[in-house]
């Protein structure tokens, strides 16, 4: 037997995790059955880490399914109508990384507009070479862990200059705050996958 969502919910391509697993009591197992490796999240420490910052959309392109097909399956588990709209709104494009270690000078008060945000420029260490070792977060997600710890013990292992990579179908926001927490630099940018390569070296 299927619940629909609380208070008219819309399970769309661009609802964040933690928004749809909070949207209904199944929508945990809805998602489990067609992304195994997002089943961990009913785990509130990685719903923390994961949920806020990804979409289904991103969860589709982890779970290699087509957007479209992810929503059709979730709404039809949860009972709801499959003529919605995939995507709330137009996308947007996408934002400054944010997660170059090095600080970015506060601007001067003036009356002209902010420019829109670029991505950082990539430093030089983070095109130095191939990385000693890469960890796949999604990997680790579907065996129902979390990543935090295997990232934070081997990007403390590394030698300086040595350069760990990380990558995700999602850009981790709250590791990337705990490393530069900690000293260390980033840096993320695509990968050869269509996923987040998180870059890390010793600050």
């Amino acid at each position: 037997m299927t619940t629909n969502t609380r208070d008219g919910a819309q399970v769309t391509a661009d609802m964040t995790l933690a928004a749809f697993l909070a949207s209904s009591p199944d929508a945990a197992g809805a998602l489990a059955s067609i992304a195994p490796a997002f089943a961990g999240l009913n785990d509130p420490v990685l719903r923390e880490q994961v949920g806020r910052t990804t979409t289904l959309g991103r969860v589709a392109k982890a779970a290699g399914v087509a957007a479209e097909d992810l929503i059709a399956r979730l709404r039809a588990r949860l009972g709801l109508p499959s003529d919605g709209p995939v995507l709330r709104s137009l996308p947007q494009a996408p934002s400054a990384c944010g997660c170059s270690h090095t600080p970015i000078a506060a601007p001067a008060a003036a009356a002209t507009p902010a420019a829109p945000a670029t991505p950082a420029a990539t430093p030089p260490w983070a095109s130095s070479g191939e990385p000693v070792r890469v960890i796949d977060a999604d990997e680790v997600l579907g065996r129902g862990e979390s990543p935090l710890g295997p990232v934070l013990e081997a990007a403390r292992a590394l030698a300086p200059g040595e350069v760990l990579a990380v990558r995700a179908a999602f850009r981790p926001t709250p590791l990337i705050q705990r490393l530069q927490g900690d000293g260390h630099a980033t840096h993320c940018r695509p990968s050869g996958d269509g996923r987040t390569e998180l870059l890390i070296t010793p600050g």
